[in-house]
């Protein structure tokens, strides 16, 4: 949750949420759990620039991910027009899931995700029941995760996290990444 959970509250979840979904992509892949923050990082992070209206490198825009979830009848937007939490939308998703076709499973994947967190977003989907298991766990624990996060967010490494998460959302809507590429290797040089 270390890496995630920045960006993770930026979207809209709780922590019982990540909670649920880094253990069940850990009981799936039985892959280190850094990895597995570092990917729901990236697969917030989507869904964060996508809330700012900004199109990701592979071409994927808030109407893209709204018209596909739509089909399958998972609404993105609230009522005012606005992204609703990721977390909750990740759960309708898991609602249908298996009621899906493969084809529609791999193309929502991989609007979600991306290519190369596709594994990841699909072991979490593929186990709903595990997922729900962790979530209720993490529930009936009476908050204690949600008083954690509240208190890393307030000491200053969760500050100093916040700010780098906002610092590369604007960084990225204002200025083109692949200008900088040359000068960061001179630099690391």
């Amino acid at each position: 949750s270390q890496k995630a959970a920045s960006t993770a509250y930026t979207v809209g979840l709780t922590m019982d949420q990540l909670n649920a979904q880094i253990a069940t992509i850990e009981s799936v892949t039985r892959e280190a759990p850094e990895n597995i923050g570092n990917a729901l990082k990236t697969i917030y992070s989507r869904f964060a620039d996508i809330s700012l209206g900004e199109t990701l490198d592979d071409g994927v825009d808030l109407g893209q991910i709204a018209q596909t979830l739509g089909k399958v009848g998972v609404n993105v937007l609230d009522e005012a027009g606005q992204m609703r939490n990721v977390g909750d939308i990740m759960e309708d998703l898991m609602v249908i899931w298996d009621t899906m076709s493969q084809t529609d499973q791999s193309a929502i994947s991989t609007v979600i995700a991306g290519r190369y967190q596709l594994s990841r977003f699909q072991a979490l989907m593929n186990r709903s029941d595990l997922y729900s298991e962790y979530l209720n766990a993490s529930l009936n624990a009476e908050g204690t995760a949600d008083e954690m996060q509240k208190t890393f967010e307030e000491s200053m490494q969760g500050r100093l996290n916040k700010l780098q998460a906002s610092a590369e959302s604007i960084f990225s809507q204002f200025f083109d990444t692949d200008d900088f590429y040359s000068m960061i290797d001179a630099l690391t040089q």
